[in-house]
């Protein structure tokens, strides 16, 4: 198996992460990459990094600003927890596998991943990319999270745990992909069993998303102000944005209709209808807040509708 660094050495992604073995900036960018494509966290890394280098540096910064940093990145329950690890590790962050797993929002994956970076421990990171690599591997569709740690920990590197865990994420993202695998260009493509037929091996189906249709209205004042809200609670909590409407329940008038916009998180999308009522009134709200892809896209859509209408 020694052909997958030698492999990883030619070919690894390169992102700022890698030069380091720093817990905490290893730590940001894993919960960063939790559901998200690498190469788009790359900017929010290095502003975060920036920013708080330190556990205690996050802390004095506040919850807020770490939300406003996330802003576009999406999956904001994550920056929550990391701003409660922050908090509870000021003084010093763990050094094994068992204490960072004790840890809120840490699962398996994201323990592995520090310890072996990190700290050099020979500990396996078993992701979606890796189960799919060890079913083609072994020509068989393993349903047991522990069938997977047991054969995962057999092939990993005991020398450099944390390059063998990172060789096979790069393996899974850009060459044992999903859909049309390169088996051609693979360094383990010798012992697999499954290259005959790849797309038979661990080829998850997707959630269908559940279609939510909802109204906003928004309140615009003078001089463009809106009435947005932090929100108190919800996957967007902490967050400021607008109050969203079951459509069963709305009754706004057909003057006051802005437009529609389309918004998809992971398992949800959102079919909204956006209207705006006007007043005279200077609305008091805060300055640069932390506000989610949904509420700017409802934000713009209202500032385009009052635009239109005064021009008109």
């Amino acid at each position: 198996m020694s052909a997958l660094l030698e492999w990883w050495k030619e070919n690894q992604d390169d992102f700022p992460w890698r030069e380091t073995k720093d817990p905490w900036k290893i730590l940001i960018s894993e919960i960063l990459l939790q559901q998200t494509q690498a190469k788009r966290m790359i900017p929010y890394y290095q502003r975060i990094i920036e920013a708080s280098p330190t556990p205690k540096a996050m802390v004095e910064n506040g919850e807020e600003y770490l939300l406003k940093l996330w802003e576009g990145a999406g999956y904001y329950r994550r920056a929550r927890y990391l701003f409660k690890l922050a908090e509870m590790c000021q003084n010093g962050l763990p050094d094994n596998y068992e204490d960072w797993l004790a840890l809120p929002g840490i699962g398996p994956y994201t323990a592995a991943a520090i310890c072996s970076i990190a700290f050099n421990l020979n500990v396996s990171c078993i992701d979606g990319n890796v189960k799919r690599i060890i079913s083609r591997l072994v020509g068989h569709n393993i349903t047991k999270f522990s069938e997977f740690k047991r054969i995962a920990d057999q092939l990993i590197d005991k020398a450099r745990p944390g390059d063998w865990n990172q060789a096979l994420m790069d393996l899974g993202r850009n060459v044992c992909k999903p859909a049309n695998p390169n088996c051609d260009d693979c360094p383990l493509s010798e012992g697999c069993i499954g290259k005959q037929d790849p797309m038979s091996f661990s080829t998850p189906k997707k959630v269908k998303s559940k279609l939510m249709k909802v109204d906003c209205l928004v309140i615009l004042g003078k001089d463009g102000t809106l009435n947005i809200r932090r929100k108190a609670s919800g996957h967007l909590q902490n967050m400021w944005g607008f109050e969203l409407t079951d459509r069963n329940e709305a009754s706004f008038k057909e003057e006051e209709y802005c437009g529609n916009i389309s918004h998809a998180f992971t398992h949800r999308k959102w079919d909204i209808d956006v209207y705006a009522k006007k007043t005279a009134k200077m609305l008091i709200v805060p300055g640069d807040v932390p506000m989610a892809k949904l509420d700017q896209k409802i934000r713009d859509i209202v500032l385009a509708w009052d635009v239109k209408r005064n021009n008109s």
